[in-house]
């Protein structure tokens, strides 16, 4: 069986986004920050396939690493401040970024935290 694709390309993720919004499209790979505000936007989209795996990633420097690494994560911050006096210093990138969502998913919902 031959299949032939109508194929489009867009410049920006803005553009997609509108296309998918506006059911023009039956495919699309796109970055997942696209994907993200797609969905939030209220386009029916499912990830189908995938060439990345973790792409944004959590990462514990210095005194703080070894909290995750022993121990119940869920308790990892907890643990470090009893320790050594303080609250740990966490940093992303401006609200609503991809990173800073994941951040705020990791916490609320993988670890339980309130904002």
């Amino acid at each position: 069986m031959s299949v032939t694709l109508n194929c489009s390309s867009f410049k920006m993720a803005t553009a997609i986004v509108q296309a998918l919004l506006a059911g023009q499209l039956d495919v699309a790979y796109l970055g997942i920050g696209a994907a993200m505000v797609a969905r939030a936007k209220g386009a029916d989209i499912k990830v189908v396939a995938s060439n990345i795996v973790e792409q944004i990633s959590m990462v514990a420097l210095g005194n703080l690493s070894p909290y995750f690494e022993n121990g119940d994560a869920k308790t990892a911050f907890a643990r470090f401040k009893a320790d050594q006096g303080r609250k740990a210093v966490i940093s992303t990138f401006p609200r609503g970024s991809v990173p800073e969502t994941v951040l705020q998913y990791w916490l609320q919902k993988q670890l339980g935290m309130s904002k």
